[in-house]
């Protein structure tokens, strides 16, 4: 979750020094991680509670997308934030990551492709190739967080915790630990309604446990003025608003239109995110989205500063702007006209989209 710069943070969390939004402020939250802090919150508060050091295990995005860009051979040693050689992918894993490589192929990771292992010419294919070495960086990089705790005569015990699929088979995190000398390793993955029976085979962990669907109370949230609205799976469409506007989903899309709003919030972690609202002077707009395709639409004569950000999407638009830097898996900025309003558009795997109303508006797969 957390990149290693962040520790001094976490310290100062679990040191009880911290309050959740000086926290969540210091730790870059939203650009860093940007689930709902709400479902993790119960185990920062345990890790407070009992004083249970907390550790940072991850690396940089920018980083890890470097690796995809360019290849791990071609990263200078002193630019790897200290990461070692990885193990070399078996070719189980990387069949296991080519369905990964495939969904992220579809446009906003919503429609994935038919589930096939690789050809061998697909397995050779270089973007592939530097997809694997971009994720067994992860995989290094938290191994070697763990594995440098666990040294020593009396090592403690670890709990770390992380996606199923640097786990799943004990490929990822557990082949680079062995491959660092720790081999008492044992995993524990949740299963749930929608996870397949049929790939709950022998070797995927040591434990796997079901959790219960309960309701969840309401949680607080500070007083104001607008619209806030929170979805589980359906999607949601917003129209006429004027005032203050929060959308949450999680595997729905978000459609935002005819909106009059200077304050506009929209996320989501597997959908679409589209914007089709009247842009306002001085006003702000963030849409997120972790697996799915942000889409702006943009009247003439527009004046805005946008801020991308995309890790394994595509960056594009018809209209002609000067780009700081246009480099996937990195942070780039342009302005519109004047600037004035303020856009703040960021997606983890899908495509970023700019376009007139006059103009088709949808990503375009790469061929």
């Amino acid at each position: 979750m957390f990149p290693r710069r962040v520790q001094p943070v976490l310290d100062e969390w679990v040191a009880g020094r911290l309050g959740d939004s000086e926290f969540l402020t210091r730790v870059e939250w939203q650009r860093v991680w940007g689930y709902d802090f709400h479902l993790y919150l119960p185990i920062f508060q345990f890790a407070r509670v009992h004083r249970i050091p907390m550790v940072a295990l991850n690396v940089e995005r920018r980083f890890v997308s470097r690796v995809r860009d360019e290849g791990w051979a071609a990263i200078p040693v002193r630019e790897r934030e200290g990461i070692s050689d990885p193990a070399p992918a078996d070719r189980e894993y990387a069949n296991q990551l080519y369905q990964s490589y495939l969904d992220h192929q579809s446009p906003g990771g919503r429609h994935p492709a038919q589930r096939k292992p690789p050809s061998e010419e697909e397995f050779a294919d270089a973007k592939f190739r530097r997809f694997v070495e971009a994720m067994q960086v992860w995989d290094r990089a938290m191994a070697q967080g763990i594995a440098e705790r666990v040294r020593g005569d009396s090592p403690p015990l670890v709990l770390a915790i992380m996606g199923s699929g640097h786990l799943r088979h004990g490929h990822g995190v557990p082949r680079q630990l062995r491959d660092l000398g720790v081999s008492r390793i044992g995993l524990a993955l949740p299963w749930g309604p929608s996870d397949s029976c049929m790939e709950l085979t022998p070797g995927v962990a040591d434990v796997v446990f079901g959790v219960e669907a309960r309701p969840q109370p309401a949680r607080p949230d500070h007083p104001r003025l607008g619209i806030s609205i929170e979805t589980a799976a359906l999607g949601v469409r917003v129209r006429d608003v004027a005032s203050t506007l929060n959308v949450e989903t999680v595997n729905g899309d978000i459609d935002i239109e005819e909106s009059l709003s200077d304050s506009v919030e929209a996320s989501s972690v597997n959908g679409l995110v589209r914007f089709l609202g009247a842009i306002r002077a001085g006003g702000r707009y963030r849409l997120a989205t972790h697996n799915g395709d942000i889409v702006v639409v943009v009247p003439d004569h527009t004046n805005a500063a946008f801020d991308i950000s995309t890790f394994n999407g595509e960056f594009e638009t018809s209209i002609p702007v000067r780009l700081s830097e246009l480099r996937r898996g990195q942070r780039f900025k342009f302005v519109l006209g004047e600037g004035g309003a303020e856009f703040d558009l960021e997606s983890f795997q899908g495509a970023i989209v700019i376009c007139r109303p006059s103009e088709p508006c949808s990503h375009k797969e790469e061929e």
